[in-house]
């Protein structure tokens, strides 16, 4: 995904402890979430619509920012996300690799 912070930012998310709601915050999060593709000139237009509303309507300004990691394969099993930062080796003690 372009971006990470859904949790933070949408209404109802689970670290947005603020109780921001901005509708079209959540419809941009929505079309994000299921592009096939992030990296799309739509999906950069997106992102910077949004970031245009979260600046406008005062939402917070982060002072620093945990990296995010995405990867796959078929082999390792028990693999779970969670919303919290760190979010680099969550649930490791869990992760199995298949044979």
């Amino acid at each position: 995904m372009l971006l990470n912070g859904e949790a933070n930012y949408v209404t109802g998310g689970q670290n947005n402890f603020s109780g921001f709601s901005n509708p079209e915050v959540d419809a941009l999060w929505a079309k994000i979430a299921v592009a096939p593709d992030d990296t799309t000139d739509e999906v950069r237009a997106w992102a910077t619509e949004m970031e245009s509303h979260l600046f406008n309507d005062g939402f917070g300004l982060p002072i620093f920012q945990h990296p995010g990691v995405v990867a796959h394969t078929d082999r390792v099993q028990n693999v779970s996300t969670i919303t919290l930062s760190p979010t680099i080796l969550w649930n490791f003690w869990e992760w199995e690799i298949a044979e």
